[in-house]
This record gives C-alpha cells, structure tokens and sequence, in this order.
C-alpha cells in the first residue's frame, strides 16, 4: 500500500505543479501570444502590454500598461491597468461569472476623421466583412449567459478630435 501511496501523491503534486505553472506563468505567455497573433491582425494595429499577471488560484487577472496603437497616430486605446476577478463558479456553471473588473488610467483618442468615419472605422469594417461558417449559422439562438459586478473606472479620458 505504500507504493500505491507515493505513486498518488506523485501524481497529485505533478498535476499541482503542471496547474500552477500553467496558471502563473502560461496564462499570460498565452494571453501575449494571443495578442501578437490575432488581435493585432485583427484590428490593424500594434498591441504592447508592460506585465500580465494571472493568479490560478483566486482567479484574478491583472495586465498594466495596455496600448493599442497604429504606427504615426496616437494611440486609440491605453490603459494603465486592468485588472479582474473571475468566480470559480464559472467553471462549473460554463457562464463567464466576473465578480469585478477595475480599469485605472483608460484613455482613448477618437479622431473623426470623415462624414461618417473615425479613426476606428477600419476595424468596424473587417468585422462587417468577416465570413460566417455554416458551423455559425446553425449555432442556437440562445444568448450566452453572463454577469459581471463591480465595475469601477478611474483616472480615465477620452479625446474626441474632428478633423472633417
């Protein structure tokens, strides 16, 4: 029985390492990568963060200096820190369940550049023009469920700018 015993611990402090490591440090690896490879692609625009943070045990989510920026404009979105906590209830519920999300220093610069048109009109754009797979078109037309509580803004600014 003692073998069997130290095989299962084994196992179970193997799988606590794998998650923890996973947690602290892929999370945010993952949430980089994902924003280099697709977000950046999908809005046109360069995506920079100084630090993401991800805690796998309470759940909480934090990234500092987020910018989104296109080359020679200024940046149409920044963000000194956001952070979040999600409930481990939404793992089992399969709801995103945010029990607060806190935005410090969001700014944002919105240039009015046309009759109709902003500085963010390319990307309404793409999302338009994006194909639907058949997969898409036959999803149910029951709406995801969700709450989030606490939101708490501070520090922030927009810039409306008409050039037209």
């Amino acid at each position: 029985m003692g073998k069997k015993l130290w095989i299962t611990t084994g196992i179970i402090g193997a799988l606590a390492a794998a998650y923890t490591a996973g947690g602290f440090l892929g999370v945010p690896y993952g949430v980089n990568w994902a924003l280099k490879k697709y977000a950046e692609l999908f809005v046109g625009r360069t995506i920079r963060t100084q630090e993401v943070k991800f805690n796998p045990f309470t759940l909480q989510f934090s990234v500092k200096g987020l910018n989104v920026q296109k080359v020679g404009e200024p940046a149409l979105l920044s963000v000194g820190s956001l952070q979040t906590k999600v409930l481990w209830d939404s793992l089992f519920k399969l709801s995103p369940l945010v029990q607060y999300i806190t935005i410090d220093g969001l700014n944002s610069t919105v240039i009015r550049t046309g009759l109709d048109t902003f500085n963010f009109s390319d990307i309404i754009q793409r999302i338009q023009e994006m194909p639907t797979s058949p997969e898409e078109e036959k999803k149910d037309d029951k709406p995801l469920q969700f709450s989030i509580g606490n939101i708490k803004l501070t520090n922030s600014s927009i810039t409306l700018d008409d050039k037209f």
